[in-house]
């Protein structure tokens, strides 16, 4: 089982009011996805804490465009969802092994 990595998009740095924001790459190598999602805190991207984080890109699009990423506040986890069997009309929590890369925005707190 490989690991989830993160890797920072050069000049993806802007401020948006008080807020820092950045682009970064989260990638999956044959990871197995964990039931709940993957723990991150703001100290992975070199800031205070996270305010939001928002899905803008993912490759390869083919095999991945049914899976969507969530960061949960609450948790502070970031989670794959994607279609299920149970209900076509709802997103179910991913489960399997993924190989895919994420660009995500991530906007910090003010800091």
């Amino acid at each position: 089982m490989a690991a989830l990595s993160w890797t920072y998009v050069n000049d993806s740095q802007d401020v948006w009011g008080k807020h820092r924001v950045t682009q970064w790459n989260m990638v999956f190598s044959s990871t197995a996805y964990v039931a709940g999602g993957f723990a991150v805190t703001g100290a992975t991207f070199g800031i205070k804490a996270i305010a939001g984080m928002q899905m803008i890109a993912v490759i390869p699009p083919s095999t991945t465009s049914s899976v969507s990423v969530q960061y949960n506040s609450s948790t502070g986890k970031v989670q794959l969802f994607g279609t299920g069997a149970s209900d076509t009309a709802a997103l179910d929590e991913f489960a399997g092994t993924i190989s895919a890369t994420f660009t995500m925005l991530i906007i910090s707190t003010s800091d």
